[in-house]
């Protein structure tokens, strides 16, 4: 098990009620989280840090994620 710092970024993969409740638990824990989901009105936007949209079918967004995240969820 890693130890992830405050002032780090969580990658969360997808943007509904659970994701939300996530983000805003992660945002006072002191991290950044970056959510990727594929439209650009889901709740978990609302608290997030970053937004990244895609086809989540296709890798390339999970990849995107992955570079800028220390952990994904």
């Amino acid at each position: 098990m890693s130890f992830i710092a405050p002032n780090q970024t969580i990658g969360i993969i997808g943007g509904g009620i659970d994701s939300y409740t996530l983000t805003l638990a992660a945002r006072q824990m002191g991290l950044h989280p970056a959510v990727l989901t594929a439209t650009a009105n889901d709740p978990a936007l609302a608290a997030a840090d970053f937004a990244l949209f895609g086809d989540l079918s296709n890798p390339l967004p999970f990849s995107d994620l992955a570079d800028m995240s220390q952990v994904i969820d």
